[in-house]
């Protein structure tokens, strides 16, 4: 009987570790497919990260472009300012034209 007792309690064991070792590659597996999901998300994350940069880069280019553009506009403008004061009038109603013309036929 000794060993028939023996023969069980090793046969229960065995089937212990059986079903530890099925709990643990189910665990395994969990853990795969979990890593396979991070693996996922961290390469979202880098796409992300990717088109923000492009987007910062193609920001930063039109900053540029439209700084440019507001300096030459505000040269364009002091330009026309200057052009258009030849026909601003004073405070006799005369244009800036009448009193060149006046001090011309003055002479």
């Amino acid at each position: 009987e000794n060993g028939s007792v023996t023969a069980e309690r090793l046969k229960d064991r065995i089937l212990d570790m059986e079903r530890m070792i099925g709990d643990l590659t189910g665990l395994v597996g969990k853990i795969e497919q979990s890593a396979g999901q991070h693996a996922k998300s961290a390469n979202e994350i880098y796409k992300g990260i990717a088109l923000l940069n492009s987007i910062v880069q193609a920001d930063s280019a039109m900053a540029e472009e439209t700084a440019s553009a507001g300096l030459e506009l505000s040269q364009t403008a002091s330009a026309l300012n200057k052009e258009l004061a030849f026909f601003r009038l004073d405070a006799s109603g005369a244009g800036a034209s009448e009193k060149g013309a006046k001090r011309d036929g003055d002479g």
